[in-house]
């Protein structure tokens, strides 16, 4: 009964906008499954440490300045997401009918999979909890970890040349 609703084939409850990530994955191994947002999970934990790592070795005066940026994120990215998906949910209620039958319904949640086949999950933690959210793409997670590597990288060689710097003199 579970697949039959990730699937959107469910009559009783009907489905948005059923394309979970990795979902033939799921339904094919639930345990694999897990182990791979297990991995996903702790690859971007340690992207996310060596960031807040690269933060210390520049700013090592306040505990609170190396946790910023990651809570920043996170805070950013929740209300981005609320914003955007306010704004979606807003032009989707402005064109539905009122249902008076079965067609008028099927009809309406058609057009509500059409208008949010477009949307994108913002949040960023929704990328790290499986089945969270339906309009996920790992191509916004890779981003973010591309981003986040990107300046730990520069921090990591700024902070070396720094030190370098300090050594000779």
């Amino acid at each position: 009964m579970y697949e039959i609703s990730l699937l959107g084939e469910n009559l009783f409850y009907s489905s948005v906008n059923p394309q979970y990530l990795f979902l033939s994955i799921y339904l094919k191994s639930p345990v694999l499954y897990q182990l791979l947002y297990f991995l996903i999970l702790g690859v971007f934990s340690g992207i996310c440490g060596a960031f807040v790592m690269a933060i210390s070795f520049v700013f090592s005066g306040n505990i609170m300045i190396l946790f910023l940026p990651i809570y920043l994120i996170c805070v950013g990215t929740m209300q981005l997401n609320s914003l955007f998906f306010a704004r979606i949910l807003n032009i989707v209620n402005g064109n539905i009918e009122s249902t008076e039958n079965v067609s008028q319904s099927i009809a309406n949640a058609e057009r509500i999979q059409e208008q949010t086949a477009r949307y994108l999950d913002l949040y960023l933690m929704d990328y790290l909890a499986p089945m969270t959210s339906s309009s996920c793409s790992m191509l916004y997670l890779l981003v973010w970890a591309l981003i986040l590597s990107v300046i730990t990288v520069l921090l990591y060689f700024y902070a070396s040349h720094r030190e370098l710097n300090a050594q000779q003199g």
